[in-house]
């Protein structure tokens, strides 16, 4: 008992000591003889903080786990084990988000996640040396083990990646001014800009690294380069010689093929990099460098950070914008339910009334359109929503954190019935609080109300889409440890009788006791199951009676319910989990709807827990969402301004129509400056030894006869739809594999090499053609053949 002291005081005294040297300013905790355990963790914990973990990693982890090992028989290394490889998984997933999103990973961040990893490994490193885990798992943590030099290899690489990325000019650049403008005072207007250009520009290299190999792209002797490397891996996947190192220097690729660890590549593998980057290239058309990136997103950064100290100009703006995102959504809404732009506009401008009139503030034309959206996208139509639902519905996804699947959900209930919004979710709410309560626990009413969608189509109708009734079952089930689609199966079995009964009596012999499942037949059979699952409950018992059977036991007693023995237990733990976290506030909370009742009578009570259940859901907003809610509601201003001028707009822009058959009308002339074009440049391409004319015959192929006349006349020409050089002639047609042609033909000739044409009629020199033999053998055949009868064999 003497050590015990000793040993606590000396860990009291490290913890002590620890604080100080952490500049910890808050009292370190005092731990008690039965907390020795507890104290060292808190060690653990401390040393981890301050980077000298990896020293004392295998003294607090060993003294730890004897500890335990002295104090339980029970074999704890699995659990550590199994803790181990979740917090590895979950550091693995960070790093691997982090890596994903373009951005150069935070060095402190990024040293954080490798330190704890490390420590998670050797805590495993520990587990598998203990021999205290059984064999038949040994093996599977030794595996998982062996990860430790792959995730060091990658963190490697990321390093990497990350040291290549912030050399890059253009980051350099704009992590600089993202620096210097978040630090200096008068220059913090400009720090967004400037971040939004660093990150920008962040992603840029990231992927023109993934791509090419570089954080720039692909200069046109680059590409250029790459083709030629190339083109020694042939269309059937063989490798031509000469692709060696000189060859690679030769055509300024020695930086770029070269394999993962920076070793130079020759011949296959050289060719199948060159091959894998200028796919890359293709993917990527268009690929900047990252300063160029940077600099685009600035411009326009810049440009809505001063919109918003320009006055007049800033308001003119911010009407256009209000045109443009209303334009949109009346574009987006006529494609997607088929109805007409016009259509769409005054459905729009109906649901910009409704949330002006609403008078919330999270309740906006744009919020409404996404209802709209979401309800009719379920339903495959296009009707407005009723302005309870439209309003309501918005507020539930902006105030509550509903999504639109969860909407729905809820409009299964409302839709067809004369219930408004606030009457479902506070009936539901209230009903689902007492249903809970009457268990002796306490639930999350809101997350019930969440996944009301998820209760079947045939219980939501049994029930007459009564939100009380359903919350009832939902409600009584959770609080039993079930969810109410188990229950619903469940009643399904019960109703199947034979096998029910039978599987009772079973679990009756085996049991020694009296099971009585006809109340919960009676229920199930009339749709009632918040009845089954009581009933249920009741008849499975406790967790702790269910401890004191035996398998064979266990298994007939969850049969007998139509439940597994996992199912079951599974069941029963998580009764027990929700008394054992909540009964004391359930109980107190059960007290005061009890003396509420006694006050007001019952009906007026589930009405003031029914009220303030609909009211609960919108004050879940903090003040930066209401901020942000009170600018946007502002903003509706011009959205009304703007969808009152969008007709005047559609007029005026309609007048552009006339650009269409002005370009159609000039399309001889720029065809004909193609042909000079073409002409000049196969021209000059003779003096490299090209004779094929190629874009001459292209340009001159797509020429129309009446292109050649006048422009008025070749404008007519056009209009006409007089046919094309190429149209009238017919294609030219290759002749390399031989053929035969009947009519005036164009064709090309000797692409392949030397070709005859031959004619095959009377022209000089011919072919003659003589069938004589043939047709006189035919006609000896012929004669030699009888009629044959059907049934007859001659």
């Amino acid at each position: 008992m003497a050590d015990a002291k000793k040993q606590l005081k000396e860990l009291n005294d490290q913890i002590d000591a620890l604080y100080k040297r952490l500049g910890r300013m808050d009292t370190p905790p005092i731990f008690k003889p039965a907390e020795i355990g507890a104290a060292r963790r808190e060690i653990k914990k401390l040393k981890v903080d301050l980077d000298e973990v990896n020293n004392s990693l295998s003294y607090i982890s060993k003294s730890f786990r004897d500890s335990i090992a002295e104090l339980s028989s029970q074999n704890t290394e699995l659990g550590y084990a199994k803790r181990s490889l979740k917090s590895i998984e979950k550091i693995s997933r960070d790093i691997s988000y982090e890596n994903q999103q373009g951005l150069i990973i935070d060095d402190k961040k990024l040293s954080t996640l490798e330190k704890k990893a490390k420590l998670e490994y050797e805590s495993l490193r520990i587990a598998v040396e203990s021999g205290r885990l059984a064999p038949k798992v040994q093996k599977e943590f030794e595996d998982n083990l062996s990860t430790q030099k792959e995730f060091e290899k990658t963190m490697a690489r990321i390093r990497e990646t990350t040291k290549k990325i912030k050399g890059d000019v253009g980051v350099k650049t704009f992590s600089f001014m993202d620096d210097l403008t978040k630090k200096i005072p008068g220059l913090k207007a400009l720090s967004d800009p400037f971040k939004e250009a660093n990150e920008a520009a962040q992603k840029t290299a990231k992927s023109n690294l993934d791509l090419f190999g570089s954080t720039k792209p692909l200069q046109k002797q680059q590409l250029e380069g790459l083709k030629k490397a190339a083109a020694f891996k042939t269309k059937d996947g063989k490798i031509l010689d000469g692709l060696n190192a000189k060859k690679i220097k030769e055509l300024g690729l020695e930086k770029m093929l070269v394999s993962s660890k920076g070793k130079a590549l020759a011949g296959s593998s050289a060719a199948n990099k060159a091959t894998k980057l200028l796919g890359g290239a293709k993917a990527a058309k268009g690929a900047v460098s990252p300063l160029k990136a940077g600099l685009k997103v600035l411009g326009p950064a810049i440009s809505k950070m001063l919109t918003k100290a320009l006055g007049p100009v800033g308001l003119l703006i911010e009407l256009f914008q209000a045109i443009k995102q209303s334009d949109k959504i009346v574009s987006d809404m006529a494609k997607n339910f088929g109805m007409s732009y016009d259509n769409a506009l005054l459905l729009k401008q109906e649901m910009t009334n409704v949330a002006m009139t609403s008078g919330n503030i999270f309740v906006t034309s744009k919020g409404i359109s996404e209802t709209f959206n979401a309800i009719n996208d379920s339903l495959g139509t296009n009707a407005m929503l009723s302005e309870d639902m439209a309003v309501e519905f918005t507020k539930l996804r902006t105030m509550a954190g509903f999504t639109n699947e969860e909407l729905v959900g809820i409009s299964n209930l409302m839709l067809g019935t004369d219930k408004t919004t606030k009457e479902i979710t506070g009936q539901f709410i209230a009903q689902a609080k007492v249903s809970a309560l009457q268990n002796g626990v306490l639930l999350n009413e809101q997350k019930l109300l969440k996944d009301i969608g998820k209760v079947s189509a045939a219980t939501t109708l049994s029930f007459g889409k009564n939100p009380k009734l359903i919350a009832d079952a939902v409600a009584t089930a959770k609080s039993l440890g079930m969810e109410l689609s188990k229950v619903d199966a469940i009643a399904g079995s019960l109703l199947d009788f034979e096998q029910s009964i039978e599987n009772e009596l079973q679990a009756e012999l085996l049991l020694g006791k009296d099971i009585n499942l006809e109340k919960a037949r009676q229920a199930a059979l009339n749709n009632d199951l918040a009845t089954v699952a009581k009933e249920i409950s009741e008849q499975i018992g406790s967790s702790a009676e269910f401890s004191e059977l035996n398998r064979i036991q266990q298994e007939a007693l969850a049969k007998s319910v139509g439940m597994s023995r996992e199912g079951l237990a599974e069941t029963l733990l998580l009764e027990d989990k929700l008394k054992g976290l909540t009964a004391d506030k359930a109980a107190a909370a059960t007290k005061d709807f009890e003396t509420l009742k006694a006050r007001v009578g019952e009906q007026e009570a589930m009405r003031i827990l029914e009220e303030k259940g609909a009211e609960g859901l919108e004050k879940q907003v903090g003040m930066g969402d209401k901020l942000n809610a009170t600018m946007d509601k502002l903003k509706e201003i011009f959205v009304v301004v703007g969808e009152a001028l969008m007709p005047v707009f559609d007029v005026l822009i309609s007048v552009f129509k006339i650009i269409g058959p002005i370009m159609k009308g000039l399309s001889p002339v720029f065809r004909l400056i193609t042909l000079i074009g073409n002409a000049i440049g196969d021209v000059l391409a003779m003096l490299s030894g090209d004779f094929s004319f190629s874009g001459t015959k292209s340009a001159f192929g797509n020429m129309k006869p009446t292109d050649f006349l006048p422009p008025g006349f070749a404008a007519v020409g056009e209009f006409a739809g007089v046919p094309t050089m190429d149209e009238l002639m017919g294609e030219e047609k290759a002749m390399a594999t031989g053929g035969i042609v009947k009519g005036p033909t164009r064709a090309l000739i000797g692409e392949a090499g030397p070709e005859a044409v031959i004619p095959l009629s009377g022209n000089t020199p011919a072919l003659k053609v003589d069938n004589s033999e043939t047709n006189n053998l035919l006609k000896i055949i012929a004669g030699k053949l009888t009629t044959v009868d059907m049934y007859e064999v001659q």
